[in-house]
């Protein structure tokens, strides 16, 4: 069986497009970013990797919450 490569902007996805399909895109990232960091979910507020509090980066295209140590070993 042969995948089709996946397409069209954010992770994994190819360039291209007009500037208009890429600001779209970036409110669609930008506002998962946002979802994942909702006040309600306790989780997103330690990091993924080693626990610390107080994440800073986020990694979406798993959707998990890093501090800046773990951020840059990722």
């Amino acid at each position: 069986m042969v995948m089709a490569a996946k397409k069209g902007p954010g992770p994994g996805g190819g360039v291209g497009g007009s500037k208009a399909e890429a600001e779209a895109a970036s409110e669609v990232w930008c506002r998962r970013v946002r979802e994942l960091g909702g006040c309600s979910q306790a989780g997103n507020r330690h990091c993924f990797e080693c626990a610390q509090r107080g994440v800073t980066y986020v990694d979406i295209t798993v959707g998990s919450f890093v501090c800046t140590t773990c951020s840059g070993l990722l």
